[in-house]
């Protein structure tokens, strides 16, 4: 039996004899307190103040044992009663900040610790309290300044020591908080607290084994501290013991379920051993447990990136950069997921924030590089490698990167010198150039091959100096950069090349396909994109060829050593040739492909300018129709005229519009839309009309479009009827009277585009013969295929909108999903080339044999 369980049972014979006596249940109190029996505390404490209700102490007390059973409220109703019954003494209202600071209510804390310091500044408990508080909401220095004042009223506090290096160590003042540590541990041994916040300070620092030494004391002295098997977990896993670090963490768990880090660093571990599944499922417990914890969103954001499910890794990268502004893991994690699916902009916007928050991290810089040189953006791409090369001189790939930057904007010296780097830091660090650049299945090889695609056939050569030693071989010699050279200039006129450079450039075309024995004639063939690339492949199959021709195929054992060099070099050689031949073919089949599509879309445009005769057919009626009726006025009137003479501007516009229907940009079309007075300009309501008009009147053309004629007009007698009823109707401007018709012979109709008429169109560029021509083919194609639709099915929708900020134009109709009408394919050229000048493209949408095509492009007219 213990001292206080002797005074306990002598209190208990003095409450016998005393039962009034209110100081005999105070000190029981106070003896359970000490024991931790908390409820038996507070039975004894409710006696002493029902016998001495006004005794300030006991409410104290009372509240201290509510505190130490976390029953913070109950607490401070006891301590705002002990302060109402003696407002002077200094211990209360620290105690009462004890359960604010519990609490989290850290201002109300504050003021109490300065009060309890006001009334008794000598007291160091008051200046720690005080301390831990300012450190609880990170206002470091001025917790320092608390600890620095206990530390001078008694320097042989161990706790105090061990509070401000904790403050030391967040402040990242490393060498400081280790000091205190180490004092804290020296004045109290046994502290388990002060093994595990050293531990910390040792596994921020990464030294590991060191940290992992104080975690094992610190558990041996307090086998419950979760945090130090947390810490230690952690150290296990950033040594790749992934083993030890789960079993670490699940202990945390075992001893606080709801350890979050601690799921976080189960998930980490599961993660790098690439089980997702069950990474997952730790860091979804996490936020399950706390769903404001950034590592935890972080973490799955890790495991979706990792399965390729981008849009919810970005997800989770966002929630948890909601919910820490600063994660600069996070805006790594999500700029990665967009780098992965080409969105260039988004990811280097990621990037940089990580930067910002982390401006020594290597792997920021290389990803954002990355993203500039995919987006052509060479200039920032180097801005980065530098930075890279800056941070780590001795790695090699950033000047391997920055010489394919330099490259492709044409610096070569610079680009060579980057490779010269390359070699020398990879022959540092690795012995071998060949067995870094042959890892991984010539991936090196390929990126070699990728530089010089686009390079001259100089730097080509030069940079295989560099890399292959060409010069250490017996038949390489300079006659090999004068051809380079030569054929660079693309100058092929006689050149007074010595008899062996002639001989050379023979050998080397012998590989050119399809060599005429001219290279004037090739070039001219070829263009100058495929005729560089295939002659850089004639040199490098010529090289090739008098390499292998050198060296032994295998190694004899007679001569193991010397011959093992060469074979090896032979080998690496022979790989590295084969990888940038590789990119280079696949650089000539690139370009052949190009080749055949550009002659493909300059036969595309002839056949669209040809068939564009049955247009200028049909139009020819807006000059014939006039006409006709103008035999018939006794007297000619001026708007007949007029007619005649817009149809044939209408014509000669509509082939120059053609003709630019490859050229020009949305600033023609801003342009018209400002300066839109001119005497052909038009409103998009009279564009609508009239391509409606237009495309009904070609109904009516039983040459070109015989199919849908007969399919509107069944019978002889029909179309008979028809045809001068639209002569006469179609003349007329007003839609209104052109309604009942279409509703008679061709299809129920909606037209809802009354305010087109407000945006008006000029063509100094050609901008309003452009929209009309692509508002043509849009209704033109829907009065086509709805043709083949039962009557009672048929119909046509044409529906304008505006925003402020867009303009749409959508034409919907029904259409047979089975039936395939032969037709000369133009349709979908017209649209798209329109489209692209605008700076949009079609929005099609084909569902339940209903087809829409919707043409949406900026509000021209925003700023007029």
């Amino acid at each position: 039996m213990n001292e206080t369980e002797k005074k306990i049972n002598a209190l208990n014979e003095k409450i016998v004899t005393e039962p009034e006596n209110a100081v005999n249940y105070l000190t029981r109190g106070d003896c359970y307190s000490s024991l931790k029996r908390y409820e038996k505390a507070l039975n004894d404490y409710n006696r002493a103040i029902e016998l001495n209700p006004e005794e300030a102490l006991y409410y104290n007390n009372r509240g201290a044992s509510y505190d130490s059973l976390e029953r913070y409220e109950e607490a401070l109703n006891d301590y705002n009663r002990a302060i109402e019954l003696d407002h002077e003494e200094a211990l209360y209202y620290s105690n009462r900040g004890v359960s604010y600071h519990s609490l989290e209510r850290y201002e109300e804390a504050l003021n109490d610790y300065a009060r309890a310091i006001e009334l008794n500044p000598e007291d160091i408990d008051y200046y720690d309290n005080r301390a831990h508080c300012y450190y609880s909401f990170e206002r470091y220095e001025e917790a320092l300044n608390d600890y620095n004042r206990a530390i001078e009223l008694d320097p042989e506090n161990s706790e105090t020591y061990r509070g401000r290096g904790d403050c030391y160590s967040d402040l990242e003042r490393y060498e400081e908080a280790l000091n205190d540590y180490n004092r804290a541990i020296e004045l109290d041994p046994e502290d388990s607290e002060a093994y595990r916040g050293r531990g910390d300070c040792y596994s921020d620092i990464e030294n590991y084994d060191k940290a992992i030494t104080d975690y094992i004391r610190a558990i041996e002295l307090y086998p419950e501290n979760n945090d130090a098997y947390r810490g230690r977990g952690v150290c296990y896993y950033f040594i790749d013991d992934y083993a030890k670090a789960i079993a670490d963490c699940t202990r945390a768990i075992e001893l606080d379920p709801e350890d979050i880090e601690a799921y976080v660093g189960i998930g980490n571990c599961y993660y790098s051993m690439e089980n997702y599944a069950k990474a997952m499922v730790n860091y979804t417990k996490a936020v399950e447990i706390n769903p404001e914890n950034n590592l935890a969103y972080s973490g799955r954001g890790d495991c979706y990136s990792a399965n390729d499910n981008y849009a919810e890794a970005i997800a989770n990268y966002t929630k948890a950069i909601e919910l820490d502004s600063e994660d600069e893991l996070a805006y790594h994690g999500r700029g990665d997921c967009y780098y992965f699916m080409d969105n260039y902009t988004e990811a280097i916007a990621d990037y940089t924030k990580a930067i910002e928050f982390d401006p020594e991290e290597f792997d920021f810089y290389q990803d954002r590089g990355n993203c500039y040189y995919f987006m052509d953006k060479y200039a920032d791409a180097i801005t980065d490698y530098t930075k890279l090369i800056e941070l780590d001189p001795e790695r090699r790939l950033p000047y391997f990167f920055r010489a394919d930057c330099y490259c492709k904007i044409n610096e070569e010296k610079k680009s060579l010198d980057d490779l010269s780097s390359f070699k020398e830091k990879s022959e540092k660090n690795q012995g071998e150039l060949y067995k870094y650049i042959f890892e991984g299945k010539g991936e090196y090889g390929k990126e070699l091959g990728d530089i010089v695609k686009d390079s001259s056939m100089t730097f080509m050569l030069k940079a295989m100096e560099i890399l292959l030693d060409l010069k250490e071989l017996d038949f390489y010699n300079e006659n090999y950069l004068r051809i380079a050279n030569f054929l660079d200039n693309s100058n092929f006129k006689e050149k007074n090349f010595p008899e062996d450079t002639k001989n050379l450039l023979f050998q080397i075309f012998q590989h050119y396909p399809k060599f005429e024995g001219s290279l004037q004639k090739i070039f001219a063939r070829d263009g100058k994109e495929l005729f560089f690339i295939r002659s850089k492949l004639s040199i490098l199959a010529n090289i090739s060829d008098r390499f292998n021709k050198k060296i032994p195929i295998r190694p004899k054992e007679e001569k193991a050593e010397k011959t093992k060099k060469k074979f090896n070099q032979q080998a690496d050689f022979t790989s590295l040739c084969y990888t940038i031949n590789h990119v280079l073919q696949e650089k000539n089949v690139e370009l052949v492909e190009k080749k055949k599509i550009a002659q493909a879309k300059v036969d595309e445009r002839n056949k669209v300018i040809q068939d564009l005769s049955h247009h200028i057919k049909n139009l020819t009626s807006k000059i014939i129709d006039p006409l006709e009726n103008l035999k018939q006025e006794k007297f000619v009137k001026t708007t007949v005229i007029e007619n005649a003479l817009r149809g044939a501007n209408l014509i000669r516009e509509i082939m120059n519009a053609m003709n630019l229907s490859f050229e020009g940009s949305i600033d023609d079309f801003h342009y018209d839309a400002c300066n839109n007075t001119d005497n052909e300009n038009a409103s998009l309501h009279s564009i609508l009309s009239e391509s409606l008009k237009y495309s009904v009147g070609n109904m009516f053309d039983g040459k070109h479009f015989s199919k849908f004629m007969k399919a509107y007009f069944p019978s002889k007698s029909v179309f008979k009827e028809a045809k001068p009823e639209w002569t006469q109707i179609s003349q007329s401007i007003n839609l209104e009277e052109i309604i009942p018709y279409l509703q008679k012979h061709f299809f129920d109709i909606d037209l809802s585009f009354d305010n087109a008429i407000n945006y008006v169109i000029g063509n100094d560029k050609g901008s309003a013969i452009k929209l009309l021509i692509l508002s043509q083919e849009l209704i033109l194609n829907a009065v086509k295929y709805s043709a083949f639709i039962s009557r009672e099915n048929r119909f046509l929708d044409i529906c304008f909108s505006d925003t402020p900020e867009e303009i749409s134009i959508k034409v919907v109709n029904p259409y047979d999903e089975k039936l395939n009408i032969k037709t000369s394919g133009i349709g979908h050229v017209i649209v798209e080339n329109f489209s692209k000048l605008l700076n949009t493209e079609p929005i099609i949408d084909s569902e339940n044999g209903v087809y829409s095509v919707e043409i949406k492009f900026a509000n021209l007219w925003k700023e007029v």
